[in-house]
């Protein structure tokens, strides 16, 4: 594509996911390098550290309704989970009024700590709503302390599937 630059900070998520298994000359994954080939994109980072214990941390991310019934609880807004296949690798979420999507987690094991998921969804930002496709990688290590939880990182790629709208149109 005309005025991409494609060097090594640019594919690569696109080699990782090869490197690991997920070819790029199957049809299967037409959307997922179709995706990551885009022009436009941006990458949101974020990272720290959480008062749990990566076994804790695993459970929740293997059972993501309950997940979302313990934010309900503990955070005071309406959170969803619901798993779409029998693997529980697809599923649909949202965030009370703010967040809404659906993802399907390509790689990992939550005993590995690394977990890669490829979905779309929109979100409410201020008085705009953006939406589109996004890879999400989600790393989790327990820390040198056991007693002082785990360190993550998220990482999300993500392209718009339009331009920014405002809420009213």
């Amino acid at each position: 594509m005309g005025g991409v630059s494609y060097d090594d900070a640019r594919c690569g998520e696109a080699r990782e996911l090869s490197r690991r298994g997920i070819a790029s000359d199957d049809p299967v994954w037409y959307s997922l390098y179709r995706f990551l080939g885009k022009r436009y994109r941006v990458t949101y980072a974020v990272s720290g550290e959480l008062p749990i214990s990566a076994e804790r941390l695993s459970f929740l991310l293997d059972d993501l309704p309950l997940a979302a019934k313990l934010l309900t609880a503990f955070r005071g807004r309406t959170y969803t989970a619901e798993y779409l296949d029998e693997e529980h690798r697809h599923f649909r979420g949202s965030k009370q009024g703010t967040l809404r999507g659906e993802a399907r987690r390509l790689l990992g094991q939550t005993p590995e700590g690394r977990l890669v998921y490829f979905g779309f969804g929109s979100s409410k930002v201020a008085f705009w709503r953006l939406g589109g496709q996004s890879l999400a990688t989600l790393s989790f290590a327990a820390q040198a302390k056991p007693a002082s939880g785990i360190a993550y990182s998220l990482s999300v790629l993500v392209t718009p599937r339009t331009t920014v709208s405002s809420i009213g149109s």
